[in-house]
């Protein structure tokens, strides 16, 4: 049972990942519009915006599904579709030349997995 509940909230991934993302790049042009990173090319080519967005993401969807699932928590259950999500994300902006969006969702999975991992209840 707890296999398939883990499942079943993973799925809260995406569209926790997209309000984050959103508040992500929100983030970052106050950030960029501020100058605070003006000063280094990488932030000033636009990689630091998909990079902020995806550590914001991947962190909110991984404290929400933690949360959901505290009490039924199976591990590779919880990331299974996440990261089935991120690897055809990643190919499809792999083909497309967009290697920032890539970037951007290694962070986000990096950082949902590494949550989830480590939020898990004790037993």
């Amino acid at each position: 049972m707890k296999y398939f509940i883990s499942l079943v909230v993973s799925i809260l991934f995406l569209p926790c990942a997209f309000i984050g993302e959103f508040l992500g790049l929100i983030l970052a042009k106050i950030i960029f519009n501020t100058g605070i990173y003006t000063s280094i090319d990488f932030f000033n080519e636009g990689h630091m915006d998909g990079i902020l967005a995806g550590a914001i993401g991947g962190a909110l969807a991984g404290v929400v599904v933690s949360f959901i699932i505290k009490n039924y928590y199976h591990f590779w259950s919880a990331i299974i579709l996440p990261i089935l999500y991120m690897l055809l994300s990643g190919f499809l902006n792999f083909q497309d030349g967009m290697l920032d969006k890539v970037l951007a969702n290694v962070v986000m999975s990096a950082i949902y997995i590494i949550i989830v991992k480590n939020l898990e209840p004790m037993e």
